[in-house]
């Protein structure tokens, strides 16, 4: 099944917060694209140095400074599936601006509010990401994004999803850089959300990735530490479970 992704783009850039969030958020669309011969990279924000861990086996693992390394392995293997070739982590290589030495932008971590969803943490590190220099990560994410020649960026909505503060400055920094770049920005939206709902219209596509769906609960199961696959649901590390549907949805913002 032949499907036109984003308006016909031929190199989109993902733009995610964390390791696992590739996959579990647009990995239809990433391995629709690059099954189709056009091509989808993947730019990782942070480690995700403060995950929750999900595997009891690997609970060792949480809060230490062996998580992000092997978050970043986990991530390596996910991509495989998804078969991105071109794929950096947001201060390092083709993601650093102006040949400076690598800067390494933390994870935030987050706490959960009253109302069920994400709010920024109590304290951050003073390498957080949502504590960074705008400028810099931005000039960071907009070298990256010439390197691969992108012709449309990908993140999420302004909410970030469900709240999380790297999703939010994701959202932030991605849309700036396509406005730097002129060109599309594109969020992607939760299946069954209200937002799916409330922005139906032109500007918004639905794609039906029924045939790479295997793919993405293989690469989704990479990530083991933060969460488990069963069948076609995936379970996180608190305990919230979610159907991985046969569709994703994305609007398209701005310019």
């Amino acid at each position: 099944m032949t499907q036109t992704l984003f308006g016909g783009a031929q190199r989109v850039l993902f733009v995610h917060a964390h390791p696992d969030d590739e996959s579990i958020w647009t990995g239809g669309a990433i391995a629709t694209l690059n099954a189709s011969g056009a091509s989808a990279a993947v730019l990782t924000l942070t480690r995700g140095e403060l995950g929750e861990i999900s595997n009891p086996a690997l609970k060792a693992l949480q809060g230490t400074a062996r998580l992000a390394a092997h978050r970043v392995a986990e991530l390596e293997r996910a991509l495989i599936h998804l078969g991105v070739t071109e794929h950096a982590i947001l201060g390092e290589g083709e993601a650093r601006a102006h040949d400076l030495p690598t800067r390494v932008y933390e994870d935030s971590g987050m706490t959960w509010a009253p109302d069920g969803t994400a709010t920024a943490a109590k304290t951050t590190g003073e390498n957080a990401l949502v504590r960074a220099s705008v400028a810099e990560a931005l000039a960071d994410l907009i070298n990256f994004a010439l390197v691969f020649g992108a012709d449309a960026l990908v993140s999420y909505d302004e909410t970030g999803g469900y709240g999380h503060p790297d999703h939010v400055f994701a959202h932030q920094l991605t849309r700036a850089a396509a406005v730097g770049l002129d060109v599309p920005f594109w969020c992607v939206l939760p299946e069954g959300s209200d937002a799916t709902q409330a922005q139906v219209s032109r500007e918004t596509e639905r794609y039906d990735i029924s045939e790479v769906l295997p793919a993405k609960l293989t690469a989704m199961a990479e990530h083991a530490s933060q969460l488990d696959v069963v069948g076609s649901e995936f379970v996180l590390s608190g305990g919230q479970r979610h159907e991985v549907s046969g569709a994703e949805s994305y609007t398209r913002v701005g310019h």
